[in-house]
């Protein structure tokens, strides 16, 4: 395919809604983007009017501009009827035991310190020995359901809420980082996370003094 094309059998209203929809989230005008990624901005405003369908290369580079994650990338390329060019596979799939096998080693030489893996929505996939043993110090970890998640577990009343030190500024901090990478994971698949730590009280709390107006929408 041609770098610019028009295929009617393309679903192009799909793909340039999901390139606006990224554009937007990353709050960047089609000329910032344009003098960013290299691309004209009369392409950009044609892809998304879906009167223009990019080459792969092109949509790959406003992709990693917009710093769109791996699985929005495959979801753009099918939106343009390019082939996904990114593995979905869970993380402890066969092909990622190396990967696997060097998270284990990175945590075992953080001993005697706890050191733990999560995944995108904030569950633990991974910890080391110490890990248990300092939050035990604290509450009754055997009593918490699996999988466990991180961002709970900060802010639950009955988990290490009233343990921290400065809750204030460490609950601000925590938020933050768990915005931005809400808003750096796929466009449905955190939904029923960020709802459900949405209801917390003590998350909804550290999120109106982070966010007063954008965590209220």
């Amino acid at each position: 395919m041609n770098a610019s094309s028009h295929d009617p059998k393309v679903p192009q209203s799909e793909l340039g809604d999901l390139l606006r929809y990224w554009r937007d989230m990353r709050g960047v005008s089609q000329l910032d983007l344009s003098l960013e990624a290299g691309v004209s901005q009369r392409q950009i405003s044609f892809i998304e009017s879906g009167h223009s369908v990019p080459g792969r290369d092109t949509l790959l580079t406003l992709a990693q501009t917009l710093d769109v994650p791996l699985r929005e990338r495959n979801a753009l390329l099918l939106a343009a009827r390019y082939a996904p060019v990114y593995s979905e596979a869970p993380w402890n799939a066969h092909e990622m035991h190396s990967v696997i096998a060097a998270l284990e080693r990175v945590v075992r030489q953080h001993e005697p310190f706890p050191a733990i893996v999560l995944d995108r929505h904030w569950n633990v996939l991974m910890t080391n020995d110490a890990a248990p043993r300092f939050f035990d110090c604290f509450i009754d970890m055997a009593s918490r359901k699996s999988p466990r998640n991180m961002l709970h577990l900060i802010f639950d009343p009955q988990g290490m809420r009233p343990f921290v030190a400065d809750w204030d500024a460490v609950s601000r901090r925590t938020i933050c980082r768990w915005f931005y990478s809400a808003l750096n994971s796929d466009r449905t698949g955190d939904e029923p996370y960020a709802r459900e730590a949405s209801a917390n009280s003590e998350t909804r709390a550290a999120s109106r003094r982070t966010f007063p107006i954008t965590m209220e929408r």
